[in-house]
């Protein structure tokens, strides 16, 4: 069985949602997780360097409020659709665990290591459930 990549958008199912190739969501899904996890991680662990920089814009909450909104438009977008399609409860079951880790949990670290650690954990499940979801769609079809 030969699995579906970014060269191969074709063999993921037709059915997944009306809006697009039906890896297009999940790819940006993945892409949004890592660059949030990359965001916050930095920010956490750089926040006295960025600020003397000059640049502590980048760990305003605005940006880590889009990060988040855009993260659960895609994941929301893209498992829903493909769970009438593939029908495995997984994909969303992740990313529900990823939710909670990056909405529930990190609210009550004190920051730094704590935080850190706390978001990398919610941006893998996130990515896990884009992940997933591409490979229970190639299978499908």
């Amino acid at each position: 069985m030969q699995c579906a990549t970014a060269a191969q958008p074709a063999e993921l199912s037709a059915e997944y949602t009306p809006v697009g190739p039906a890896s297009w969501l999940d790819r940006a899904g993945i892409l949004t997780s890592a660059l949030c996890a990359v965001h916050c991680l930095s920010s956490a662990l750089a926040m006295g360097l960025l600020t003397a920089m000059g640049a502590a814009g980048l760990v305003a909450p605005i940006v880590e409020q889009v990060f988040l909104g855009l993260a659960v438009l895609f994941g929301l977008g893209s498992l829903l659709p493909a769970t009438r399609t593939h029908r495995s409860p997984s994909p969303l079951l992740w990313f529900s665990a990823g939710l909670v880790a990056l909405l529930g949990l990190r609210p009550l670290t004190g920051g730094g290591l704590e935080e850190a650690l706390v978001v990398a954990v919610g941006a893998t499940a996130v990515i896990r459930a884009h992940w997933r979801n591409t490979r229970l769609l190639a299978r499908r079809a």
